[in-house]
């Protein structure tokens, strides 16, 4: 399905969460959490009535799997200004999908029949709900992409991602990386082993692409990532 400009604004969620606030009964319905670094975003409420609006700090998506749920893998991830809930993860994803904090933050946390009702009075919840569905399945086909390439194509392409994603881009074109990545996370989200991270990471350091020392790590030529 193919949006413009103009409809991609309209089921975006800072225009979804500004509709939620209009109501009277918002406060009612919606209160603030903060969170911890390394917190289970899904274990501090009953996620299964909450829609979450990220205000501030970063989150990753997981998904477990294996018969004992013993390997994961990292989908993507949040930074604020973004609607999420475990429901909709779900549509796609095992009930084993969490959310987890990279940082310290806070969030939103709506009632999610206040939440239906709101889409519902503004005829929007079915475009809402494709809408977010094809962001989870973009993010499925990145996941599938990456692993028709070779292991080094997949680190450089999860570093480049991650920083267009969450990173902030600095005067002479320079993305500086979230102070929570490091290269487990590279690792967990690239499916590479730690071992080969590190190397790469020394490869690129040494050719002048990415700034590991001091943190945060900075990329300092994306586009030879």
């Amino acid at each position: 399905m193919y949006m413009t400009k103009e409809r991609k604004k309209m089921y975006s969620a800072d225009t979804i969460l500004t509709l939620c606030k209009q109501d009277p009964e918002f406060n009612k319905y919606a209160k603030t959490f903060y969170f911890k670094k390394n917190q289970k975003i899904f274990d501090l409420t009953d996620s299964s009535g909450k829609i979450f609006f990220l205000i501030t700090g970063v989150l990753m998506f997981t998904v477990r799997f294996g018969e004992s749920g013993e390997d994961e893998i990292i989908l993507n991830f949040l930074k604020e200004n973004k609607l999420f809930s475990k429901n909709m993860l779900a549509q796609i994803y095992p009930s084993t999908s969490e959310a987890k904090a990279l940082s310290d933050g806070a969030c939103w946390a709506i009632d999610r029949y206040f939440f239906d009702r709101i889409l519902t009075e503004y005829d929007v919840k079915e475009q809402f709900i494709i809408h977010e569905l094809l962001g989870l399945s973009r993010d499925t086909f990145s996941h599938l992409r990456k692993s028709t390439t070779s292991k080094e194509e997949r680190v450089r392409m999860c570093i480049k991602q991650i920083g267009e994603q969450l990173g902030t881009k600095g005067e002479n074109g320079e993305i500086v990386l979230p102070a929570a990545i490091t290269q487990p996370i590279i690792a967990n989200f690239s499916t590479a082993t730690r071992e080969f991270v590190a190397l790469i990471i020394k490869k690129l350091t040494s050719e002048g692409i990415l700034q590991v020392r001091p943190k945060p790590w900075i990329i300092l030529d994306v586009d030879r990532l």
